[in-house]
């Protein structure tokens, strides 16, 4: 039998009687099991000792009692790690309410809008650069550049003007003037010429007629592989960034999603190891590449959190970052505040109110899914009450941000006739939230 300091100690003892080779050696008190309870041959003050350390060796041993061992607390955070795949608003998420149990699993936890494509053969990817023909090399002259540009201020920078429009004027003069070469810039050009060959103006609904594809679509389609072909020669920068972000644009146009994602996260990954790189300040005269950077920011996060949302994947964490500003700069943010209010550039302050006006309604958005989606949902039944009074607060929240929109957002009626094409978008973002909502509340009343 071991004494109970080399118990405590967990080493070999020789059990030497009345005291072991190592108390000998030590000086310390050997008492064994057998002895605890015979006080007799100690003096008071090793008694008081002795009877404070058994005090403190029952605590101890309380204490550890109630804490769970390593795999007990390996399960609970396995089990409280699953719910935050359905936190996402995603129709998908309906069919796993209890309900749909039985309908849905074969599907629960994963994405209608990926495919098994091994199955269905494999189709090369526009922007995979290896898998392209070697015909497909050169970028010929044979579409007007200047058009190509100007459909995509229209119709795509309006939307994301992250973009400084005088930047992309000089590469394109360079691009008309010498030709597509191997460059970032020449990148950049030809991305956006695809984008605007690829998009069309807005038509409002009342005028929606069937349009045949046209050969825009093939030559763009082109200039897009070109596009990538060049992007995977270049090291990772701010503008190699911006040519990966309207990659993903492009592929939201043809209707890829996964493939978009895919440019999306990419982009988010080189902004955030881009941001990794640099100390944030706030310099009283921003530089051109800090309102970019906020620019890029906040078009890459959403985009790819929105996305990664919809196809229940995980995004590269660049959401989680402490990003030190509250809203993107505007790139005439140094200019007279004139400047906006010319009539040349009216498109531009209505683009800034929609693009703010969504980074903004975004912020909604994240607290509309703290509050309705941060629990399974048959969880939601444990405080129905409180559960409606908190839906009700969300919804006259979004309904206060919609009524205070600027003028040149608000859409009149009848909708079927308006031609605000960033009001009726920022109107649908409204009606998704608003749909977010009212789910949770018809997913209450299913469930009680």
């Amino acid at each position: 039998m071991a004494c109970n300091v080399c118990r405590g100690r967990k080493s070999k003892c020789d059990s030497g009687r009345p005291s072991c080779s190592f108390c000998l050696e030590t000086g310390a008190t050997c008492i064994y099991e057998d002895q605890r309870s015979n006080y007799s041959n100690f003096d008071a003050a090793s008694v008081h000792i002795i009877d404070r350390l058994d005090s403190l060796e029952r605590h101890l041993e309380e204490r550890l009692g109630n804490i769970p061992s390593q795999c007990e607390k390996s399960n609970i955070s396995h089990s409280s790690a699953q719910p935050m795949l359905i936190q996402y608003p995603v129709m998908e998420s309906i069919l796993e309410w209890p309900v749909f149990e039985s309908l849905t699993s074969l599907r629960k936890g994963q994405s209608l809008a990926i495919t098994d494509s091994d199955s269905t053969g494999h189709n090369p990817s526009p922007g995979n650069p290896a898998e392209q023909n070697p015909e497909n090399r050169e970028v010929e002259h044979d579409f007007d550049i200047e058009y190509a540009i100007h459909m995509f201020l229209q119709n795509v920078h309006s939307k994301n003007p992250i973009l400084d429009s005088r930047v992309l004027a000089e590469a394109v003069c360079r691009c008309s003037a010498n030709g597509f070469d191997t460059s970032r810039e020449s990148a950049l050009v030809i991305i956006a010429c695809a984008l605007g060959l690829r998009s069309s103006p807005f038509v409002p609904s009342r005028n929606t007629q069937h349009v045949p594809q046209d050969t825009s679509n093939d030559q763009a389609e082109h200039l897009f592989r070109r596009g990538n072909q060049i992007l995977a020669l270049q090291p990772a920068s701010l503008l190699t960034t911006q040519c990966r972000f309207f990659c993903g644009v492009y592929e939201m146009f043809c209707i890829r999603p996964v493939a978009a994602w895919l440019h999306f996260s990419q982009a988010s990954l080189q902004l955030k190891l881009y941001i990794h790189s640099r100390t944030f300040s706030y310099p009283i005269h921003p530089s051109v590449d800090s309102g970019l950077l906020q620019r890029l920011y906040w078009s890459c996060m959403q985009s790819e959190c929105e996305l990664s949302n919809e196809l229940r994947t995980t995004t590269v964490g660049l959401d989680q970052l402490a990003f030190p500003y509250a809203f993107p700069q505007p790139p005439a943010q140094n200019e007279p505040s004139t400047a906006l209010d010319s009539g040349g550039n009216a498109g531009q302050l209505k683009s800034w109110m929609y693009y703010l006006s969504e980074t903004s309604l975004r912020r909604v958005g994240s607290e509309i899914i703290s509050t309705m989606y941060s629990k399974e949902p048959g969880n939601w039944t444990e405080d129905i009450p409180g559960m409606c009074v908190r839906a009700q607060q969300l919804l006259d929240k979004l309904d206060a941000w919609m009524d205070n929109l600027p003028s040149e957002l608000q859409v009149a009626l009848p909708i079927s006739e308006s031609s605000n094409e960033l009001g009726l978008h920022v109107r649908s973002r409204y009606l998704l939230y608003r749909s977010w909502i009212n789910r949770g509340a018809t997913s209450i009343r299913l469930l009680a």
